[in-house]
């Protein structure tokens, strides 16, 4: 019965070891590929060796991603094809150069390995400060157009295979004769029907095709009766490289690397970096997808960035998580550990047995295979996305690509970046900038005043206009602010003071500055004033540095908006007559009754009271239905705050009325009220209200009917702030 039991425990996990075999071949097969990529031509004695060090690359990378406390769904790693792709020219430069084979081959490890670290310090560096969020404000059009890009670079690098490490076309290839034609002619061939494999069977097409594609190569050769050395001396199997692999010198050679290649062709080599972050943070994502399952991108990025620092200093090129192995594997069941360790261990073998895999594979799967790779890169980057792209964005990613094959990869990746700058601007340059826009009217201090004064600003609050900006200032959103204060000073009738409210501005830029400065002179041409406040640190540090307010007219700048509304309110009405300037608790109620002697009749029936400064007149939370009019002074009405600090939020002037809420609601005091000086305030008493009720019913409904109007004013202001507010 036990051995039943363990028997069936078993299958579980050799199933997870024959998925881990499969993604293993598949990667031993892409490691074949590039190498016969980097270490074409008279450098071919390097390739067992830069085989090697991709699939160490591989299995360290894949063991990183799997030696997590939990992993539920195993993840793997590769020498990625993009960088390399982008760095194929100045590996021809190397090739060409006047240096022996050694020397040759160490620099080119020493151009990939330097690349790597540069990644790895790259990736580093974004984990740590959390970069990611500015790399993905890339627009999806211009990375797209990035990776399409290195599928063609790839498409054409495989032809660099097929030509033994020389430049050539298409043209002079198919102009050859003989053996030489037929590898170009079968390259293509395999890579068309290994897409077509990978159509049919997702999950096991490429490793499948490749195997029997060499098994079918060699049946070929036997049933023609031809040699494996007269395939090799036709070109179609590689050199055999044990005995050149014997005459390499590298110890010799360290004197001859050529660190000055790389600096002149820099440009190209940031290309390669670049592209690696990009392509690094959309394999996680992608990989995150094919596992079902959130993943820590900073915590990928540090893996994968302490992975090339390491295997950089081998010579390896740039690697990182691979989407596709990771999805097929996900696909058909992989769980666990067994699958990616069985991966390694497949991988390890083949590092042990690299001459003989490399030497034995013809060299059209090897160039066939490097060519798949790119169409599919092509196809999932570009063609795919015809349909799902809109049309400029897909154009835009056709150019960069068009540029990438003329122009190089560096012109494209400059292309790309002003592209997308420019594509941030002018969407980020659509939104609203300007968050709410409403005059005196509508918008007041906090300051509750008599009813004269209210309906006095009601009047001529069209004069003072209050614009609340938000998000960042620069050359793209300041034209709408610029346009909408424009508009506000021709309106008819027109205002001549602008409040703009910086509370929602987090940044401003040197473009906005100069608007400033254009708007000062637009609101000296109108005798206007231009109040800021509520200004950040850093706008006012940078409008300060500009030197926009030493030499200004017309700008003002206050900290608090609330100060700026009270102190333009108290400039408004100075233009009232004085008697209507200096309200008092009559003045209130002859406006609220509409009649002087029913005032006087109210005022002999309140209660008169001194209130000291700072006394409390009301308490929040007591019961009374007192109600208060003050007569000479100021009251501030205070809560707290979520840390129970009062925050005064309502300052109240001679003519307001106090407590009218809760004498209403039947409620407790919403408030604590405290006299801001010595105040003079008429108390309409909770007990003498009732007996009005009684004995005078009509001046009873005469107070109602006043009281009823003051709120269902307040009521109104206070909707129309908050509408503002939420614009």
């Amino acid at each position: 019965m036990s051995a039943f039991t363990d028997a069936k425990s078993a299958s579980p996990q050799l199933k997870q070891a024959a998925i881990g075999v499969v993604i293993g071949f598949d990667n031993l097969g892409h490691a074949v590929a590039l190498a016969a990529l980097v270490f074409a031509g008279e450098m071919i004695a390097g390739a067992t060796i830069g085989m090697v060090i991709f699939l160490m690359a591989a299995i360290l990378g894949t063991l990183s991603l799997n030696t997590r406390r939990s992993v539920a769904a195993p993840m793997f790693s590769n020498v990625q094809n993009v960088p390399i792709a982008v760095l194929i020219p100045v590996i021809f430069l190397v090739h060409t150069m006047d240096l022996n084979d050694s020397e040759k081959i160490l620099n080119v490890l020493l151009l990939l390995g330097l690349t790597a670290i540069l990644t790895g310090i790259a990736m580093i560096a974004i984990s740590a400060f959390d970069f990611g969020r500015m790399i993905r404000l890339i627009p999806f059009a211009v990375t797209t157009g990035y990776l399409a890009a290195s599928g063609t670079l790839l498409i054409r690098s495989s032809f660099y295979v097929v030509c033994e490490g020389q430049s050539c076309s298409l043209l002079t290839i198919f102009s050859n004769a003989g053996s030489t034609g037929l590898v170009p002619l079968l390259t293509i061939l395999f890579a068309m029907l290994l897409w077509c494999a990978t159509r049919v069977s997702k999950h096991f097409g490429t490793v499948s095709w490749v195997a029997l594609s060499i098994a079918l190569f060699y049946m070929v050769l036997f049933v023609l009766d031809i040699d494996p050395a007269e395939a090799r001396n036709a070109g179609l199997l590689p050199d055999n490289m044990s005995a050149a692999r014997d005459v390499l010198d590298f110890t010799a050679s360290f004197s001859a690397l050529k660190f000055d290649i790389i600096l002149e062709n820099w440009p190209i080599v940031a290309a390669a970096i670049l592209l690696g972050i990009f392509g690094a943070m959309l394999n996680v994502t992608g990989a995150e997808i094919a596992v079902g399952r959130d993943v820590d991108t900073r915590q990928e990025t540090f893996r994968a960035g302490a992975v090339n620092l390491v295997t950089g200093c081998f010579g390896s090129s740039v690697s990182y998580v691979s989407p596709g192995n990771t999805t097929i594997a996900s696909m058909i069941g992989a769980k666990g550990r067994y699958a990616p360790f069985a991966a390694c261990v497949v991988m390890g073998g083949g590092a042990l047995f690299a001459n003989e895999i490399y030497t034995s594979v013809p060299r059209f799967v090897s160039a066939g295979l490097l060519m798949f790779l790119g169409i599919s890169i092509v196809n999932k980057w570009l063609l795919s996305e015809w349909r799902r792209q809109r049309f400029s964005d897909w154009l835009l990613s056709f150019a960069i690509v068009a540029v990438a094959l003329t122009l190089k990869m560096p012109t494209a990746i400059v292309l790309g970046i002003v592209t997308a700058s420019l594509i941030f601007a002018v969407n980020y340059g659509r939104l609203s900038v300007i968050r709410s826009s409403a005059t005196l009217g509508r918008v007041r201090s906090a300051v509750d005043r008599g009813p004269l004064q209210t309906e006095f600003l009601d009047q001529h609050g069209h004069e003072i206009a209050v614009v609340s900006l938000q998000g960042f200032l620069f050359f793209g959103s300041v034209m709408q602010l610029s346009a909408h204060i424009r508009n506000l000073f021709k309106q008819s009738p027109p205002v001549n003071t602008v409040v703009l409210d910086f509370r929602g501005v987090s940044r401003i830029d040197g473009a906005a500055i100069v608007a400033l400065h254009k708007l000062e002179l637009l609101a000296s041409e109108r005798a206007a004033q231009v109040i800021l406040c509520e200004l950040n640190p850093h706008v006012l540090q940078e409008i300060e540095r500009r030197s926009v307010l030493e030499v200004s007219r017309t700008f003002k700048v206050y900290d608090s908006c609330d100060i700026a509304l009270e102190t333009l309110e108290d400039d408004l009405l100075r233009r009232l007559p004085l008697a209507a300037s200096e309200e008092t608790a009559k003045s209130a109620l002859i406006e609220i009754t509409g009649d002087q002697d029913i005032a006087e009749r109210f005022l002999t029936i309140m209660d008169r009271e001194l209130v000291p400064k700072g006394t409390l007149l009301l308490k929040e939370g007591e019961k009374s239905g007192d109600v208060f009019i003050i007569d000479q002074g100021s009251l501030s009405v205070y809560i707290k705050d979520k840390d129970g600090k009062d925050i005064r939020v309502l300052k109240q002037k001679s003519g307001a009325i106090v407590g009218e809420i809760a004498s209403y609601s039947g409620k407790g005091r919403t408030a604590n009220v405290v006299a801001d000086s010595e105040t003079v305030v008429y108390r309409f008493a909770e007990n003498r209200i009732r007996d009005v009720q009684e004995s005078e019913p009509v001046l009873a409904a005469i107070w109602h009917k006043g009281m009823a109007s003051a709120l269902a004013k307040k009521l109104q202001r206070t909707n129309q702030i908050l509408g503002d507010q939420t614009l």
